[in-house]
């Protein structure tokens, strides 16, 4: 699949699976980005299954990874679990850290 152009608009989308229970993200230039799952998800296995749809549609629209950021206090082991590897970290906010995450979506060429 040719490479998207550098300046293609962007294609956001949600999934509900309940009202209160959602996750929105972003792909663009073949990538999944700026995921975010309710606190209403969480701890009850519907952000697992909404991050697999999640990567299963970017993966449809030709993305070839993800990235995503989390804070320390935030939900790294979730993302780690399902196998989001650390790339970058800021000392940020104040005691606390912001970490960066990627995941590959399809084989390497």
């Amino acid at each position: 699949m040719a490479a998207a152009p550098a300046l293609a608009a962007a294609r956001h989308f949600r999934s509900r699976r309940r009202a209160d229970c959602r996750l929105a993200g972003e792909t663009y230039c073949g990538w999944l980005k700026y995921l975010w799952v309710s606190d209403a998800s969480r701890g009850k296995g519907i952000g697992r299954e909404l991050m697999r749809r999640a990567e299963a549609l970017a993966r449809e629209r030709g993305c070839h990874s993800a990235w995503l950021d989390t804070f320390s206090f935030q939900a790294r082991g979730f993302y780690e679990k399902l196998g989001y590897e650390e790339f970058g970290r800021l000392d940020y906010p104040p005691d606390h850290q912001r970490h960066f995450l990627r995941k590959r979506l399809s084989p390497a060429k």
